[in-house]
């Protein structure tokens, strides 16, 4: 007999993962002990590309090159995780396929709406 309902603990994650979302956005925000900004720090300088390997606009691409080989890694093994999970879940046939679905909107979201820049120019691809 468990010492705790599952579902009590299904709760404290929840609220663990929101505290600890909250703890980040407020540390990012210079809400720690030292009251430094974390976030935007590199946004000025090297600015929204870095260099990698080389100077100039071959070392950016270089340096893209690597963050797409990077994150294909990830993405390539992901889908896995949910043919894995699928059978720890309740109702796989009807619960695996929503799960995939938002997998992919995930997928969009953050491997294409989250690109950090510090010019819009560069996200609108003008010169």
């Amino acid at each position: 007999m468990p010492l705790v309902r599952p579902d009590v603990t299904d709760g404290v994650q929840v609220f663990m993962m929101i505290g600890l979302l909250l703890l980040s956005f407020i540390l990012f925000w210079g809400g720690g002990p030292t009251h430094e900004r974390l976030g935007f720090r590199y946004w000025q300088n090297p600015g929204a590309a870095n260099t990698y390997l080389e100077e100039g606009n071959t070392g950016r691409f270089l340096a893209l090159l690597s963050t797409l080989v990077l994150s294909a890694f990830p993405f390539t093994f992901a889908p896995e995780l949910l043919v894995a999970t699928g059978g720890e879940m309740v109702s796989p046939r009807r619960n695996l396929p929503t799960a995939a679905r938002r997998y992919f909107y995930r997928l969009i979201f953050f491997y294409v709406g989250c690109v950090p820049t510090s010019r819009v120019s560069l996200l609108l691809c003008e010169m």
